[in-house]
């Protein structure tokens, strides 16, 4: 959000790619690995989720994120190509 002018303040760098994408940066940047990937499930959110810490900077990798619709659904994964 601070990337498009929303002021706020900066906690971590969060990254959004799809399930494969999210394995393949936890594989490339292993080393940086404090929480390893998994498959995280809230009422209203779901991923594959993980935590990297870098330089002490905290990065949240997420892979196919999904969020709940009205009627409880929930939304196709995002395609993030459409947005790189």
């Amino acid at each position: 959000m601070a990337l498009q002018g929303v002021p706020v303040e900066v906690h971590d760098i969060d990254i959004q790619t799809d399930k494969d994408g999210v394995y393949e940066i936890e594989r490339c940047l292993a080393e940086f690995v404090i929480e390893p990937v998994r498959y995280s499930e809230t009422e209203r959110i779901r991923s594959h989720l993980g935590m990297l810490e870098i330089d002490g900077i905290k990065v949240e990798i997420m892979g196919d994120i999904q969020k709940r619709l009205g009627n409880q659904g929930w939304e196709e994964p995002i395609k993030v190509e459409r947005y790189r």
